[in-house]
């Protein structure tokens, strides 16, 4: 009995931990914020490049590169089933709600957080193909289309032939892109590179301030009797009060648990 309360103590601890701490803010949000990417004049200044990165700074969360098989009927019947799927997806999905008071979970400068991805069709010759297949050139099929959701400053999540990437399959490249950042570490998590000749930093900056300028007036301050209390109210998260209640009780059990054998 007192091993098992001494493991539930761990658990509880780990989970309250983990909730004090967490980043909320979304994979695709958080790639862009913090991660680097390559720079590189000499390849990443093709059109394709630039126009994905101008698409991260207008505020997508995933650039779906298709590249073609060559065979039109296959390639429009995988480019309207991509199409309604990420369609579907925006419409149901909801972002994580970011803690403005939690450090680890505030936006850098940047587009308005939401969640919409686009398409952009190439054919397998275009010179962009190489850096987007990276690891995986010799998995797949030759004959078959296929995607690779590109995201933050230039990150390939993976690439997938048509056979292997379904309703289900597109589903789970958008709710780890849209899911609340897991793993700060870039190296943790999946995917590779590709170059795209983009001072992302400066870009940022200019896309946060011409967000802020476009926006309404702010609205008129509340009543005074309201203002008198605003600094008393805290957002209080369940989880957190439900793990330290559910703590103590434990530590009561162990206290009671070993003066019973003391005894």
């Amino acid at each position: 009995m007192e091993r098992f309360i001494q493991s539930t103590f761990i658990v509880l601890f780990l989970l309250l931990v983990a909730d004090l701490s967490a980043c909320t803010v979304p994979v695709f949000r958080f790639a862009l914020d913090q991660w680097t990417g390559i720079n590189d004049e000499a390849i990443g200044d093709n059109p394709i490049s630039q126009e994905i990165a101008q698409r991260m700074l207008t505020g997508n969360s995933a650039v779906w590169i298709l590249v073609n098989s060559g065979n039109q009927a296959a390639d429009e019947e995988m480019f309207e089933k991509l199409q309604a799927r990420l369609k579907f997806f925006e419409s149901v999905a909801e972002l994580p709600k970011i803690d403005p008071d939690d450090p680890s979970s505030r936006l850098g400068p940047g587009p308005k957080l939401e969640i919409r991805f686009s398409i952009i069709r190439i054919d397998r010759n275009h010179p962009i193909v190489p850096n987007l297949v990276g690891p995986k050139a010799n998995r797949l099929n030759a004959s078959a289309a296929w995607v690779a959701p590109v995201f933050g400053r230039g990150r390939v999540l993976g690439v997938w032939d048509a056979s292997q990437m379904d309703e289900e399959g597109i589903d789970e490249a958008c709710f780890y892109l849209t899911g609340a950042c897991s793993c700060q570490v870039k190296v943790q998590n999946p995917g590779w590179d590709i170059p795209i000749n983009v001072d992302w930093d400066k870009r940022l900056r200019e896309s946060d301030v011409a967000i802020t300028s476009a926006q309404l007036p702010a609205q008129a301050a509340p009543a005074a009797e309201e203002v008198m209390f605003s600094h008393v109210i805290v957002e209080l998260k369940l989880a957190p009060i439900l793990a330290v209640i559910i703590l103590i009780a434990g530590i009561v059990l162990l206290w009671n648990s070993r003066k019973s054998k003391s005894i």
